[in-house]
């Protein structure tokens, strides 16, 4: 079974999107993150609940076109979507539900 992730303190965070890349600010610890996509896709696809990447994964490709995403991509888009939700935790922005 997938382990499940579930951001931490999403009052406490402020997402600005720019261009290319969005600013994540963490109140609680201060900092500001500079992240890409797909990563302010997964924040806000998670909100306040706890799901496992193939369930972003879902929710993602109902919102974007993720097949040009993957084109040449050796990765598929829940690996990455489960390696940027491991960066949150490491982060402190996000913690690992075991399952």
């Amino acid at each position: 079974m997938a382990n499940r992730y579930k951001m931490r303190n999403v009052s406490n965070l402020i997402l600005q999107h720019l261009d290319y890349m969005s600013l994540l600010y963490d109140r609680q610890s201060g900092i500001t993150h500079i992240i890409a996509e797909p990563a302010p896709q997964i924040i806000e696809a998670l909100g306040h609940d706890a799901m496992k990447p193939s369930q972003i994964e879902r929710i993602l490709k109902k919102q974007y076109d993720i097949q040009a995403f993957e084109d040449g991509n050796s990765d598929s888009f829940e690996e990455i979507i489960a390696a940027r939700l491991d960066e949150f935790v490491a982060l402190g922005l996000a913690e690992k539900i075991l399952s």
